[in-house]
């Protein structure tokens, strides 16, 4: 079997970049004994890639365009395609091909009161229906990425383990334990400006 959940990786992010669209879950490496272990980190508990989902799913709900072309091939950005997750490194990371679809560079310009996905909401005439479970995706992100949050501020990964004292002087690293829980934080205030704008969307329609 392959693995689609990957590496909890978004401590090699930067603080601006945050995100992992990943199947939730990881399981653990089976051996001839036991060839099906089971989870090293239960769905339920991998915040990150749970919200990323949820945050694809606001993108799916306000009909972004999730077709990618690669070697002639298409598929749905975070689709499962080929035993890979379409678009998507091993590390949850979003390619730059797929950030080419949104018309972004980075992940986070897709979030925030200046980001596509408001701006899109803002200037289509979406049902209020569409408004109403695109709102209900990003609350959800939302949710997922506060607790996101708080494991990164105890210092610990998806794995529960500590992610060590170790805080960089530039707070530019993007590795050290600081940089990680502001590029949690940072991902997480986005998603809150996101929330806020499908709201006053929403009551305006």
């Amino acid at each position: 079997d392959v693995d689609l959940t990957g590496e909890d990786t978004e401590s090699d992010t930067d603080a601006s970049d945050n995100r992992n669209w990943l199947f939730p879950g990881k399981r653990k490496a089976p051996t001839a004994k036991n060839p099906n272990p089971g989870w090293k980190v239960h769905p339920s508990q991998h915040f990150s890639a749970q919200a990323g989902r949820s945050e694809r799913s606001v993108l799916k709900t306000l009909n972004f365009n999730l077709l990618l072309t690669i070697d002639e091939v298409t598929a749905e950005i975070g689709s499962l395609h080929r035993n890979t997750v379409w678009g998507v490194s091993s590390r949850g990371m979003l390619t730059k091909d797929a950030l080419a679809v949104f018309r972004v560079k980075k992940y986070a310009e897709l979030w925030g009161r200046g980001g596509v996905v408001a701006k899109r909401a803002q200037g289509e005439a979406f049902l209020p229906l569409t408004l109403r479970l695109g709102l209900k995706h990003a609350r959800n992100a939302v949710q997922w990425r506060e607790k996101d949050v708080l494991r990164h501020s105890q210092g610990k990964n998806n794995d529960s383990k500590s992610e060590g004292p170790k805080v960089c002087t530039s707070g530019l690293c993007g590795k050290c334990f600081k940089c990680v829980r502001d590029a949690h934080q940072f991902q997480l205030d986005q998603l809150k400006e996101t929330v806020e704008v499908l709201g006053e969307e929403l009551c305006k329609s």
